[in-house]
């Protein structure tokens, strides 16, 4: 029988990467995405209001009335938005943050951790690099993604004992308003822009046998640039 896997966010692009990878090695999808999103090639596909906890209630009872019990759980749904200052950013724009990045993350694993075939299955999230590489223009970015950093390492502790691995990916945050590429490239040291492919490749291995013994982790991938500054980076 093939693994069964449940991707949220199946329309960003660390999500679409990722199904294709999961379909590759022969993994039964089943996705799970916000009201709006387009229609993918899977095994089932729910489109909720990811911040409706009835909504999420609604599709467990629906997985467990079929006996599906997933291997995995990922959710996907990061997007960092525009960098914005405080004195820019209204109210409607934080909720955004915190309702993807935060609230769906916390309502997806709280529902849905239940089912999940235990021991051996993994949860993995998306976020940002919250806390290394801070910003002013990333007042609600950093927030939210601080909080899904916090709970993934509570996560890890509550499933733990049911032999459940919890872990999340960190993209880098997007570029300063008005910042050349040349800038940009400077700042990163190993020479180039993290892509979906770098992000998928460390859930990947996040997935892997090779990372058994691996749960409440932040893995970066970022090509060092949280290591460099804008004030000590090479001049662009």
């Amino acid at each position: 029988m093939s693994p069964v896997g449940i991707v949220c966010g199946s329309s960003t692009q660390v999500g679409g990467v990722l199904l294709e990878r999961l379909r590759a090695e022969g993994v039964e999808l089943i996705v799970i995405d916000p009201l709006g999103a387009p229609p993918v090639a899977a095994t089932t596909q729910f489109f909720i209001d990811i911040t409706n906890e009835s909504a999420w209630a609604d599709v467990a009872q629906s997985l467990r009335s079929r006996g599906i019990a997933p291997t995995l759980l990922a959710y996907t749904l990061y997007d960092p938005g525009t960098p914005t200052e405080l004195h820019h950013l209204d109210a409607a724009l934080w909720d955004r943050h915190m309702d993807y990045h935060l609230r769906g993350a916390y309502l997806a694993t709280r529902v849905l951790l239940p089912l999940m075939a235990a021991p051996g299955a993994i949860v993995l999230l998306a976020s940002a690099v919250a806390g290394w590489d801070s910003r002013a223009d990333l007042v609600a970015l950093g927030a939210s993604s601080g909080g899904a950093l916090a709970l993934t390492q509570a996560l890890a502790l509550a499933a733990a004992p049911l032999g459940v691995r919890v872990n999340v990916v960190c993209a880098p945050p997007p570029p300063v308003v008005g910042a050349s590429p040349p800038q940009m490239l400077k700042r990163i040291p190993l020479g180039r822009l993290t892509t979906p492919v770098d992000i998928v490749d460390a859930l990947i291995f996040l997935l892997s046998d090779d990372a058994f013994h691996v749960t409440g982790t932040s893995l970066l991938v970022d090509g060092g640039q949280s290591l460099q500054s804008w004030s000590n980076a090479p001049e662009g």
